[in-house]
């Protein structure tokens, strides 16, 4: 799934009237958008990004980030992004994958370090599916990876990344829970993440309980 209520004109370029129904056709499924929903999940992520609460973004979730931080996406890659990968095949929904290099030094490379260091380039093949994709990171994010077509498949926020303090703040365009027996690296994802989450609580908990005991 795609983030469509807010690639409205200030996060992307103005979109010619022909290519969104050219889009529509082709992704009808994926252009239909709930603006309660959409709503909801804007203001839940901004109080979760000022509390500080970990976040993973998957898909969607990735897209909303980067643009709640300041970030654009392109309305649509086939369309807009020279020698694009397909990052969709709606006839082979789940089975299909594409390669993402990894970039050493990142979160992403620890969590798959024994994939790529068994293998002569630092590759994952990831599903995909979206059709809107990273135009421009957030500022306060680093690339993780990028697709051949050089997409950004995966980021992070360095100052806010570190699951033995609480901090985590991370955004995917794959889904590692769609093929967790494929790499042990998609289990650690979800492992760091959840290391955060508690840290979080506790370190929350031992502030709350300071601050009642003074």
């Amino acid at each position: 799934g795609d983030h469509h209520k807010h690639t409205q004109p200030q996060h992307i370029p103005h979109v010619d009237n022909q290519l969104v129904e050219e889009i529509r056709k082709k992704h009808a499924s994926d252009m239909d958008y709930d603006p309660y929903k959409d709503k909801l999940e804007w203001e839940l992520l901004r109080r979760a990004v000022q509390l500080g609460v970990p976040y993973l973004g998957i898909c969607r979730g990735c897209q909303l980030l980067n643009v709640q931080l300041g970030g654009k996406l392109f309305f649509d890659v086939v369309s807009e992004v020279p020698n694009a990968v397909p990052h969709i095949d709606y006839d082979n929904y789940d089975g299909y994958r594409h390669p993402i290099r990894v970039l050493s030094n990142t979160p992403l490379a620890e969590w798959y370090s024994d994939t790529i260091q068994d293998s002569q380039q630092p590759v994952l093949r990831v599903n995909s599916y979206h059709h809107q994709g990273i135009r421009k990171l957030a500022p306060n994010f680093r690339p993780m990876a990028h697709s051949d077509d050089l997409l950004v498949e995966a980021f992070y926020d360095p100052q806010r990344y570190c699951p033995e303090e609480g901090r985590f703040l991370v955004g995917l365009q794959f889904h590692p829970e769609r093929m967790l027996d494929e790499y042990p690296g998609n289990s650690r994802v979800y492992e760091a993440f959840m290391l955060a989450c508690k840290n979080f609580r506790r370190r929350r908990l031992q502030r709350a309980k300071t601050m009642m005991a003074s």
